[in-house]
């Protein structure tokens, strides 16, 4: 059976272009000219997967990825086509989307893409990867539910945020993450650096957001029992905030 994509955008051209773009992949596409069509369309029939402009009138991408996620629990992976000036990809997948691409797009590159979004959670991070990364980013902690509290630590349906005191490493490179627990289970990764945040803020630490790749055993079943939580919204977190912050 064809996966149904929903792909939304105000621009005429763009959206007939994709459109056959993505047929010709083997998805069956439904257009929407904004987000409150795509909105109604939603109501009337469930897709499997969305894929919407950032930039339109009335509803925008990041709003749209906010209702979506707020009236479908669990809802289709909404991914977002991002320009230039367009919110950050910390902000978009801490609302809930699951992928910022960036334009121009590539629909060859962009469909394999959405139909690992498709796999069941286990079967889509339980593939090992083809190489090992060479980089490693290690935590160690006294427990993953006291680093939590911390903030130090936060887990989304998708991928994690990490407090790392001095993060440089670019965004893109994949690493291996370890999170060594005294106390319980320790968690272990492949994972990819999507954003890092470098600036002091006073709201949120230092550190990454991470999408995770492939993980194995006790890790595995963590990330595949936080993909299929109603309740928690993002796919990365924004950033675990400051135990002090909490207590104010």
């Amino acid at each position: 059976m064809q996966p149904k994509l929903l792909l939304v955008n105000d621009d005429e051209d763009i959206l007939l272009t994709f459109a056959a773009l993505f047929r010709r992949d083997g998805f069956a596409v439904t257009t929407a000219s904004s987000g409150l069509v795509a909105l109604d369309l939603l109501a009337a029939s469930p897709v499997d997967l969305v894929l919407s402009d950032v930039r339109m009138p009335v509803i925008d991408g990041i709003e749209l990825v906010e209702r979506v996620v707020a009236e479908y629990r669990p809802g289709p992976p909404l991914l977002l086509m991002s320009g230039f000036h367009d919110p950050s990809e910390a902000e978009a997948l801490d609302r809930g989307a699951v992928r910022v691409l960036t334009k121009p797009l590539e629909a060859k590159i962009v469909a394999p893409a959405m139909r690992r979004l498709l796999l069941p959670a286990r079967e889509r991070w339980s593939a090992p990867p083809a190489v090992v990364p060479a980089e490693t980013i290690e935590l160690r902690v006294e427990s993953l539910a006291a680093a939590q509290a911390a903030g130090d630590v936060a887990f989304g349906r998708g991928g994690a945020f990490l407090h790392v005191g001095d993060p440089v490493l670019e965004v893109g490179t994949e690493v291996q993450l370890k999170i060594e627990a005294q106390k319980g289970e320790s968690f272990a990764a492949i994972a990819k650096v999507v954003w890092a945040r470098r600036r002091d803020n006073p709201y949120f630490h230092l550190g990454y957001g991470l999408e995770f790749l492939a993980a194995s055993g006790p890790s595995l079943e963590l990330i595949a029992n936080c993909a299929s939580q109603p309740d928690l919204k993002a796919f990365v977190p924004i950033g675990g905030t400051p135990a002090y912050l909490k207590r104010l």
